[in-house]
Formats: C-alpha cells, sequence, structure tokens
C-alpha cells in the first residue's frame, strides 16, 4: 500500500453526489428525464472520471491509475476502479434495481482482499421521498459488514412514472 494513501469518505461521497447532480441536470434539460434515464455504464465511466479528476482530495495522492471495468476475479468485472501500489479501490454500482442485485454486488466485493477497499454505491427510485426497504434489507443483512458512508435524497423525473420521484443516492463501504 501506498504510504501516502488514505481515503476521504466525505470528499468521495461529495464527488460521487456532484457527478450524479450533474447528469441528472444534463439530462433534464435534454429530454426532461432524469439520472435513471442514463445507462449504469455511463453514470459510472462519469462517476469514475470525476473520482480520478479529484484523487488529490479523495485519496491524498495524485499516485493513483483508474482502472475501468476490470475483471478482479470476484465474479465479472467491477464497475469503478482504481489502484494504488498493492491496493484496489473497488466501487459496485447500482441504479434502480431489485435487491438481489445490491446483494449480488455486496457478496462480490466481500470475495475480493481485505486489503482492497470497497464500496457499494446505489441509486434507488421511489415515488415518494421515503427511505426504501431494499435499503432497509440491506442494512439487516449485512449490519456487521457494511458501513453506510453517505446519503442524498432529490427530486428527478423519468418517462415510465407520470409524476416526479426520487433518487436516493447511498454509499457504503464494504468491509
Amino acid at each position: 500500500v501506498s504510504s501516502n494513501y488514505m481515503t476521504e469518505l466525505p470528499a468521495l461521497f461529495q464527488t460521487i453526489k456532484n457527478t450524479v447532480l450533474t447528469i441528472d441536470t444534463e439530462l433534464n434539460k435534454t429530454n426532461e428525464t432524469g439520472i435513471f434515464f442514463a445507462p449504469e455504464l455511463y453514470t459510472a465511466f462519469c462517476i469514475g472520471r470525476d473520482i480520478y479528476n479529484n484523487r488529490l482530495s479523495i485519496f491524498g495522492t495524485q499516485d493513483i491509475e483508474w482502472l475501468r471495468e476490470i475483471n478482479l476475479s470476484n465474479g465479472g468485472p467491477s464497475d469503478i476502479c482504481f489502484k494504488t501500489g498493492d491496493t484496489h479501490i473497488i466501487i459496485e454500482l447500482k441504479l434502480r434495481d431489485r435487491g438481489f442485485a445490491y446483494q449480488a454486488d455486496i457478496e462480490k466485493l466481500k470475495r475480493l482482499p481485505a486489503t482492497d477497499e470497497k464500496f457499494f454505491c446505489v441509486l434507488v427510485d421511489t415515488i415518494e421521498n421515503k427511505y426504501d426497504g431494499r435499503l432497509d434489507n440491506l442494512k439487516s443483512q449485512y449490519e456487521n459488514e457494511i458501513i453506510h458512508a453517505g446519503h442524498y435524497s432529490f427530486p428527478t423525473w423519468n418517462n415510465w412514472y407520470s409524476s416526479k420521484i426520487h433518487c436516493h443516492l447511498n454509499l457504503y463501504k464494504v468491509l
């Protein structure tokens, strides 16, 4: 591990939040939709790009390599991955999916070495601004294996709902 490596969780979450809000605003102006109109891979790429651009404030070093969709032999390619020294920093991303998909990503992250830093980022869609049961299930199922590292809720639009919905952006550190 690089001796000057550290992850500043507030800076990481703020960067992810800013990226998601930028995509949401762009899509609202483009076609009156929002973040859930964007493909997951595009969202992951934009988040990775912005984390890399802010790597000094997030990781405390410029000595970070951005690896896109790398397969770490834990169940398929990882959405967002960085490397410093012998340490990988991995973020799995899910947009508006079912709870079992969230669990699969957390299990995938748990298969990685303990020396790696692992995060699960999820954008959950709700009709009203309510905390979603899918997230409560994650908290109870992985009570001792995940740490909640950030939450932000904002109104957004999508073309398959007739009314405004909310996005709940959540970041978890997987132990």
